[in-house]
């Protein structure tokens, strides 16, 4: 089987299975995928995104409402999470999602804090124009879609990273581009840093491990996955059915939505 149809394939692994007998519910999601190859690229140019405490920070940076209202038009809804609200709702768990999206509600100046403390662990320093690492600009590539609200969506991005004094730069593709770029290229080559996404998800209990692990697609991204060791375990525990009880099914769950956002290789931004 070719790597497109795995892709496909893994994609129609969203739009699957019924549980609690509610109907089936299918929503697009639209999020942010990070290359997490480094800390150091091929080439030795610094990965800021290599570092899990830096992905979580952006869930405080990016303004979900903002991007909501004026780049979607409204026709959406703020969302943190790579499952449906159905599914959410079928396991009793709104209460631990409206706990971690008061937890990572925009605060621009705590995620900025967390990228400068990273940024000076991973060894680079602050000048009067920006970021340096070993003499070098620290710089960001952001992967866009062209066709969409993700065109706007990659402009917003650039102007928010420049806030952190961060070098930008927005690469607008089509569909075909944006697959053979964020999809198939060597991650380690650091040919992009950041890429919008959009996903058709259903009620499935499969999702965390196909988009956090290696266990996803055999697509070279997926296999710079490293996931906190917690989370690869909730995550195939889940993929597998390795539980015994509805309450164990809802607690892993539980764990898989908090350790995901700690991970963050992947951020979710609305759903419709």
């Amino acid at each position: 089987m070719s790597a497109r149809r795995k892709m496909v394939g893994f994609s129609l692994v969203f739009l699957g299975a019924v549980i609690f007998g509610l109907a089936q519910e299918r929503v697009t999601l639209f999020g942010l995928a990070f290359n997490p190859a480094g800390p150091e690229y091929l080439d030795g140019r610094l990965n800021i995104f290599s570092v899990p405490q830096v992905r979580e920070a952006m869930n405080y940076l990016v303004d979900r409402g903002r991007i909501v209202a004026e780049i979607y038009g409204g026709n959406g809804v703020p969302w943190c999470f790579p499952v449906s609200k159905a599914y959410l709702e079928a396991l009793g768990l709104q209460d631990v999602a409206t706990e971690l999206t008061q937890k990572y509600a925009h605060d621009f100046e705590k995620g900025k804090n967390i990228v400068f403390e990273e940024l000076r662990k991973m060894g680079a320093t602050l000048e009067p124009d920006g970021w340096y690492y070993k003499g070098r600009p620290v710089s960001v590539q952001i992967v866009a879609r062209a066709e969409d609200e993700r065109k706007a969506l990659g402009a917003y991005l650039a102007e928010l990273l420049k806030g952190l004094a961060l070098r930008t730069e927005v690469l607008y593709k089509t569909a075909r581009e944006f697959s053979a770029l964020v999809m198939y290229t060597d991650p380690r080559e650091g040919k992009w840093d950041i890429a919008t996404e959009g996903w058709i998800v259903g009620v499935d209990d499969k999702a965390f491990e196909g988009f956090y692990t290696p266990r996803g697609p055999s697509a070279p991204l997926w296999q710079a996955y490293k996931p906190l060791p917690e989370l690869d375990t909730v995550a195939q525990k889940l993929a597998q059915g390795a539980y015994s009880n509805e309450e164990e099914r809802k607690n892993l769950v539980a764990q898989a939505l908090k350790l995901s956002l700690q991970d963050s290789v992947r951020i979710w931004l609305l759903y419709r």
